[in-house]
C-alpha cells in the first residue's frame, strides 16, 4: 500500500488562487494524500472556499488561526500531519498533476533524506517584484544523487515547496519553523541540511511558482511594504544558534 503524504498549505487572502491550488492537489496521480490547509486569518473569501472544499473531500483538513504568519501555520501543519512524508505548497501556486507521485518515487527509489525537483517560473515582467537572480535561485542546481557535504550544501536552495521530506526525519531532529519573523524557511532548511546525509535532485519541472502575486508570502518579503522585518535575519541566526547549542 502506498504511504500517506501530508501536503501543508498556509492560506492568507488567496481567494483568487486557492481553487487552482487545491484542485491540482486533489487530481494528483498519487491519491493517498492529506491536504492540511491552515487559514491564517484571511479577510477575504478564502475561509468560505476552504470550508466548501473540505466538505466535499475528506482528504482536506481545515485548520483556522488568527493571522500569525506562515511559520506558525506550517508548524501547526507539521503537528497535525499524519503522513509518512511531508510536502509544502503555497496557496498562490500549484503542483503538476504527477508531482507527488514523482517525488515519492524518487525518495523511495534513491533512499535519500529528501528530494528536490525543478520549478516552472511564471512571472509578470511588468511588476518585477522579484529579481531574476532570485528566480534562478529557485531552479534545480544539483541533479541526481548526492551525499550532503560542506562543499555542495549551499547548492541546495532553502525553498520548501519543491521538496519532499520524511516525517520521521523531521521529528527525530525536532525540525520546526521559528515564528513571528521572516526567513523561517531558511532556518528550517539549515536545520535539515545540518543532519541530512543524502539528497536527490529530480530533474523535472513539477512545481509552478508565480512570482508576481502581491499577497504571496515571497511577494511580501520582496515588497517595499514589508516594513518592520528588515532585520529579521538577526533573529534567524539567533534561532539557529539556539538550535545548534541544543543539538551540539
Amino acid at each position: 500500500m502506498s504511504k500517506l503524504v501530508s501536503v501543508i498549505v498556509p492560506v492568507y487572502n488567496a481567494e483568487k488562487t486557492i481553487q487552482r491550488c487545491v484542485d491540482n492537489l486533489l487530481k494528483q496521480t498519487y491519491s493517498n494524500i492529506e491536504i492540511i490547509t491552515i487559514n491564517d486569518g484571511s479577510v477575504d473569501n478564502s475561509l468560505v472556499l476552504l470550508q466548501d472544499f473540505a466538505s466535499k473531500d475528506c482528504r482536506i483538513k481545515l485548520i483556522t488561526q488568527d493571522n500569525s504568519g506562515p511559520a506558525k501555520a506550517r508548524n501547526i501543519g507539521l503537528t497535525n500531519a499524519t503522513g509518512e512524508y511531508i510536502m509544502f505548497c503555497d496557496a498562490d501556486d500549484f503542483y503538476e498533476l504527477n508531482m507527488v507521485e514523482e517525488m515519492v518515487s524518487a525518495l523511495e527509489q534513491e533512499n535519500v533524506d529528501f528530494v528536490m525537483c525543478d520549478t516552472n517560473i511564471k512571472n509578470n515582467v511588468e511588476k518585477k517584484i522579484q529579481s531574476l537572480e532570485y528566480q534562478n535561485y529557485c531552479r534545480l542546481k544539483l541533479k541526481g544523487y548526492y551525499e550532503i557535504t560542506n562543499k555542495n550544501r549551499n547548492q541546495v536552495n532553502v525553498i520548501l515547496w519543491n521538496k519532499i521530506f520524511r516525517n520521521s526525519f523531521l521529528k527525530k531532529y525536532d525540525i520546526t519553523f521559528p515564528e513571528k519573523y521572516e526567513h523561517d524557511d531558511t532556518a528550517f532548511m539549515c536545520k535539515v541540511l545540518s543532519f541530512a546525509k543524502s539528497y536527490y535532485g529530480l530533474n523535472k519541472k513539477l512545481y509552478n511558482y508565480f512570482v508576481d502575486q502581491p499577497n504571496s508570502i515571497m511577494g511580501k518579503v520582496y515588497s517595499k511594504k514589508n516594513i518592520g522585518h528588515e532585520f529579521d535575519f538577526l533573529y534567524f541566526w539567533g534561532d539557529l544558534y539556539e538550535y545548534y547549542q541544543k543539538h551540539k
